[in-house]
């Protein structure tokens, strides 16, 4: 998969930083692991940040871009109750995923490889025959150190689980 990305950063109305970059994506995974309500996926990523330019006010964002491979290992859970998958009017859907992101393998770049966890909360709330809302709880968190720039979670955006 390949997606072009221009991104343009603020702070309090402020305009921080734009930044242009490419992003490559290769994915193997097994993704065949069901039992009743509940799907399950395993595999290896590797994504590559390939940063064309960046312009920025701030020096500590210029210094730490750069053009990247990273290599994860991930598994995915999700339980889900809903009692259509279009259209649901009642049920739940939780899915977890957990991701350990390495430069080759074992470590980041000569540190502790560093990890993603995102947390999705859905339940479909039937307020009539015709009308039900689907409310959602969505959170991801980091786990390490010495985290890549653009696997660090921004604010903002109409999808959840897009980030960088």
């Amino acid at each position: 998969m390949f997606k072009y990305n221009n991104q343009s950063q603020y702070y309090l109305g402020k305009k921080l930083s734009n930044i242009d970059f490419g992003y490559h994506r290769a994915d193997i995974g097994y993704s065949n692991i069901r039992i009743r309500n509940f799907k399950g996926r395993v595999g290896l990523r590797y994504e590559y940040y390939d940063f064309h330019s960046v312009l920025s006010s701030d020096l500590w964002t210029r210094n730490d871009i750069r053009s990247e491979g990273l290599v994860s290992s991930y598994a995915q859970a999700r339980y889900e109750s809903f009692d259509h998958s279009a259209n649901p009017t009642r049920g739940h859907s939780v899915q977890f995923d957990y991701s350990l992101y390495t430069s080759n393998f074992v470590n980041y770049h000569g540190e502790t490889a560093f990890s993603a966890i995102n947390i999705n909360y859905l339940a479909a709330l039937s307020v009539s025959d015709r009308v039900t809302f689907l409310p959602g709880v969505f959170a991801r968190t980091l786990i390490g150190d010495n985290v890549a720039y653009q696997t660090r979670n921004i604010m903002g955006g109409t999808v959840a689980g897009r980030y960088m």
